[in-house]
């Protein structure tokens, strides 16, 4: 963390985060009080309301039995019975209309409503009546349970015209002359109800509607002529035993989203549950604000918390940075940098220290620089001496290995072809005299032709044994011209290298120093070469041939063809006796290994380079004389 960061940190520590904490512990410990402030208000007004609304509707059950009991229905005329049922409709304002039913259902007399603006003719004189009015009033009549109980109140249903809900109250009336029981019935408007909540709620955005005991919705006081306005999730308030006899709190969020809280309670008289709510939000409007001015506050402390640190911090790691991006150029041996000196403080102090660090380091490295320097080139001269010395060391060990294993090999080929002579001599003898037994006609004559032939090339093999066994007099060596050597090896070849499509390519120098030498061997090793070349070109190919002079007075000779290669796990075999990776075995694998030990008793070398499918490369160095004319061992002279 960066010294910035933690000035800004304990400024944020020690003056924004006490207050943050103190503002929330107070904002939470406000709100549980309005909250429980709240919920008992609301408590209070739905208990109220509900009371209010149960106080209605039971003065309207004793109200209406008190006038059933008081007017004689029964010693009216038939013809007069509208007036006495107009007597009960005049006599209260929450009545619209009543009607008489016997004990059949039927109507003893004209409805009579208390006033209608579209109206038909009214019968016994009443006033007028719509048609949806009346079919409505006597739906809804509960005729049935009216003649087992005294009072009994329908379920509430609408009107396209009317504000808000209304019900039908039908009350029994016993008749005293004969048995049986007539009911009065009425329809009870609920604006007297309605009026009652509106002026205790009058907040718009107060929610306030009533429920019947399935939870339908008898009145909603946004809508008052709606069904339905309030959902499933409005309902949640409503706990599953409606009647109780204390109001109830509860919280629920409606299908926008908005969380209200509110109460229920319970109206007895038509078992009607309240539901009195209002935004939580506004509820709680005062612990918002108060949370607000806390945010405030606090984005404030935060902000000069911010200024403050970086205003201090600024003032230190000013001078900090600058002495860190000096160290950095100090360690990439940039010794001239220095800081300037802006104060004698403590950072004063440490600019000036670092200055006189710098100037030190700078001399210091000077000299270890020029030290170096000489390391560096000493240490150059010693690996590259180093490196010479051992690759002459692995060349020498390979040269030696190699002839100790070429010696061994020929002193087992003296000793097998020495054992081996005799006995094959007899055999071709024995087999030669046969043959001049044996007649035209003989069924043996061609088995003896194939024993002596085999016989032969056994000698053959023997004789090449013998060869490689043999060392040449180093002593008696003449001076020969290299390219001599070479022409007349590919003379010999010529005929072979022909039959197999090869074309022949030379590139000699023609101002070579000349070879000690036996012109012989070294002619017979290039045609071992020559001899492989041409077997690992089956079918056909090119052979080049270079000679050149190298530093140091020796020459060199390549041999390229363009066969079949060789991998390179064998390159460091193909020297050895009678290995070979040809699948004719008619060669006997002695012609790299007879080249390897003339090259090597002529203080030359020999190297190969191979890959497969794309050919070999034969290199051979070996020391050359100045340009004059010499004779070699059988006194012939050849061109130097």
């Amino acid at each position: 963390m960066t010294f910035n960061r933690k000035v800004i940190l304990l400024l944020l520590i020690v003056a924004v985060f006490p207050a943050a904490v103190a503002g929330a512990l107070s904002t939470y410990s406000s709100q549980k009080e309005m909250t429980a402030k709240i919920d008992e208000f609301h408590r209070t007004s739905a208990t109220l309301i509900a009371q209010t609304i149960d106080n209605f509707f039971a003065d309207a059950v004793k109200a209406v039995q008190l006038s059933s009991e008081l007017i004689p229905f029964e010693e009216f005329p038939r013809e007069d019975l509208a007036d006495a049922v107009r007597i009960v409709c005049r006599q209260f304002e929450f009545v619209n209309g009543a009607v008489l039913l016997d004990e059949n259902g039927e109507q003893l007399a004209d409805p009579v409503f208390q006033s209608r603006s579209a109206s038909r003719a009214p019968s016994a004189g009443g006033p007028g009546m719509t048609e949806e009015d009346l079919a409505l009033f006597g739906l809804h009549i509960p005729f049935v349970a009216a003649l087992k109980n005294n009072a009994v109140f329908g379920p509430p249903y609408y009107s396209a015209k009317s504000r808000g809900p209304r019900i039908a109250l039908a009350v029994r009336i016993p008749l005293e002359k004969v048995d049986g029981s007539w009911v009065l019935a009425v329809e009870l408007s609920l604006e007297q109800i309605i009026d009652t909540i509106e002026s205790v709620i009058p907040s718009e955005r107060t929610a306030a509607f009533v429920v019947d005991r399935e939870k339908r919705v008898v009145y909603h006081r946004n809508e008052p002529t709606a069904r339905a306005l309030v959902s499933l999730a409005d309902l949640a308030i409503i706990p599953t035993e409606m009647a109780r006899e204390d109001a109830v709190h509860g919280h629920y969020r409606e299908d926008s989203g908005r969380e209200m809280t509110g109460a229920f309670a319970w109206i007895p008289v038509v078992q009607w549950g309240l539901v009195v709510a209002q935004p939580t939000e506004d509820a709680l409007v005062s612990v918002n604000r108060m949370r607000t001015y806390i945010l405030i506050w606090v984005g404030l402390g935060i902000a000069l918390a911010l200024f403050g640190g970086l205003l201090f911090s600024r003032g230190v790691t000013g001078p900090v940075r600058d002495l860190a991006q000096s160290a950095e150029r100090l360690a990439k041996e940039d010794f001239d940098q220095r800081i300037v000196v802006h104060s004698k403080d403590e950072i004063g102090q440490l600019a000036e220290s670092f200055n006189q660090m710098a100037k030190q380091l700078k001399t210091s490295f000077e000299m270890i620089k020029e030290k170096n320097a000489e390391i560096i080139v000493w240490n150059a001269t010693l690996q590259k001496k180093v490196e010479e010395r051992t690759r002459e060391l692995k060349e020498a060990q390979e040269q030696i290995v190699l002839s100790q294993k070429l010696g061994a090999v020929g002193e087992l080929a003296a000793g097998i072809a020495h054992e081996i002579s005799n006995p094959l001599t007899g055999i071709l003898g024995y087999a030669q005299l046969l043959l001049r037994k044996a007649g035209p006609e003989d069924e043996s004559l061609s088995s003896l032709n194939s024993i002596a032939d085999q016989a032969k090339r056994i000698q053959s093999i023997i004789s090449e044994l013998m060869k490689f066994s043999q060392s040449a007099n180093k002593r008696n060596y003449g001076t020969t011209d290299l390219n001599w050597v070479v022409t007349g090896a590919l003379k010999m070849a010529e005929t072979q290298l022909e039959e197999r499509h090869i074309e022949v390519s030379q590139s000699f120098n023609e101002d070579l120093p000349g070879v000690p030498c036996d012109s012989v061997q070294l002619q017979q090793a290039v045609l071992h070469i020559i001899t492989n070349a041409k077997n690992a070109m089956p079918e056909g190919g090119k052979l080049m041939l270079r000679t050149n002079s190298i530093e140091g007075g020796a020459i060199k000779l390549e041999i390229e063809d363009t066969g079949v290669g060789m991998p390179k796990e064998n390159l460091s075999k193909i020297f050895d006796p009678f290995f070979t990776t040809k699948r004719d075995w008619d060669e006997r694998g002695l012609g790299l290994s007879v080249a390897s030990r003339i090259v090597q008793e002529h203080d030359g070398k020999i190297t190969v380079d191979s890959q497969l499918g794309k050919g070999s490369v034969f290199t051979i160095i070996l020391p050359g004389f100045s340009r004059k004319s010499h004779l070699s061992q059988d006194g012939d002279t050849f061109r130097s």
